[in-house]
């Protein structure tokens, strides 16, 4: 049976992504995993820009690859098997543009792609790692002849220290809306790059506003319903790219114990060291049997697709610490050195989980959409 042209396409956009990281992005890993007390991976951002990598989630219309989750969960897989860091970068923009998408904001966003800019003028960035839900929002907006203008702090917004323009969850006069904000303005300051536990260098910064103008995407006071559209396909793209850390632990993990020598014999012959790849292994198939469930699904919009991908994705994100875990582990004392990169996997791996808000409430908002589910 021949290929159609939408599979061709796809293993197309897979041998790109791979060699994409392995040409920019492995050479420099050790170095830009210190940023912001190393380089940031200006080179590599560049060639992604003129890939169009920053583009593939958009409709057709806005030089995308139709709207769709597959090509970006290609993406984020095979980048993030490299380097977690830059799969966050796009993964964040990817959910600034989805949520504009989800607004009805398609006319903002074709100005935005029409426009000739370098790499970072063209990302946004947005508050990806934490839930509207989950605290108080600090950004507060108000009508001013005619204009919107935001004042207060948008905390860890990615990639806030690079970024052409924010996207602000900002309190409106009955809930909360989002705003875009141009980052030239004089009014929206970023602090300082925030170093973090892991992604280090998926830049993330706090931006303060002082009556800073905004431009209001969708209608006033939809910023939860809007959220939530973002939310239920883009959980399933963090996903991918746990699953892209999962596979670069266990590809480590069986390398290493398939020729290291201990007690005369290779270290993978050992029961107990097998035993703990062998669940690598269970949990990193299961995970991508799980991922392309999902995809295939919200890509079809299937009736189910939201409550079962956002399912899925919460087990792979979570499954992706276990399995970082045991990477170190079975490199033994090698695993916490930086020279190897399992304990950046460790580290990636954990900050990934806390994509849209707290692992740990993940499950509370999972049964609030499965009730809906259930009353439909």
């Amino acid at each position: 049976m021949m290929k159609s042209s939408k599979d061709q396409e796809a293993a197309l956009l897979e041998k790109t992504a791979r060699e994409f990281a392995r040409k920019t992005l492995i050479p420099d890993i050790h170095e830009t995993d210190r940023y912001p007390h190393g380089p940031f991976f200006h080179d590599a951002l560049k060639i992604a820009f003129e890939s169009e990598f920053l583009h593939v989630s958009l409709p057709e219309t806005l030089n995308g690859m139709g709207w769709k989750l597959k090509p970006l969960c290609i993406l984020l897989q095979n980048i993030s098997r490299v380097d977690a860091s830059m799969g966050s970068v796009l993964l964040s923009n990817a959910a600034a543009q989805e949520l504009m998408l989800a607004a009805g904001a398609e006319s903002i966003l074709a100005d935005l792609v029409s426009q000739d800019m370098a790499a970072t003028d063209f990302l946004t960035a947005f508050p990806l790692f934490s839930h509207p839900n989950e605290k108080a929002i600090q950004v507060a907006a108000q009508l001013r002849n005619g204009n919107y203008q935001l004042a207060g702090t948008a905390d860890y917004m990615v990639p806030g220290p690079i970024a052409g323009r924010y996207l602000v969850p900002a309190r409106t006069s009955k809930g909360f809306s989002y705003f875009l904000v141009d980052a030239k303005n004089k009014n929206a300051v970023s602090g300082a790059p925030i170093k973090s536990l892991g992604l280090h260098a998926c830049p993330a910064a706090d931006i303060a506003f002082s009556n800073a103008d905004g431009i209001l995407i969708g209608r006033e006071d939809e910023g939860a319903h809007i959220f939530s559209k973002m939310h239920e396909k883009m959980m399933i793209a963090a996903a991918a790219a746990a699953l892209g850390i999962m596979q670069a632990s266990l590809d480590d993990a069986l390398k290493y114990a398939s020729t290291r020598m201990q007690g005369g014999r290779k270290i993978i012959e050992w029961s107990e060291l097998s035993g703990m790849v062998g669940q690598m292994a269970v949990m990193t198939k299961t995970a991508g049997m799980l991922l392309q469930k999902a995809v295939s699904d919200a890509d079809a919009k299937d009736t189910e697709w939201a409550v079962q991908g956002f399912a899925a994705a919460t087990r792979i994100l979570s499954d992706a610490c276990t399995v970082s875990t045991l990477g170190v582990q079975v490199l033994g004392g090698y695993g916490y050195m930086r020279d190897h990169l399992q304990e950046k996997r460790f580290r990636d791996s954990r900050h990934l989980q806390s994509v849209f808000g707290a692992p740990g409430r993940r499950a509370i908002h999972f049964l609030n959409q499965f009730n809906k589910s259930n009353r439909k």
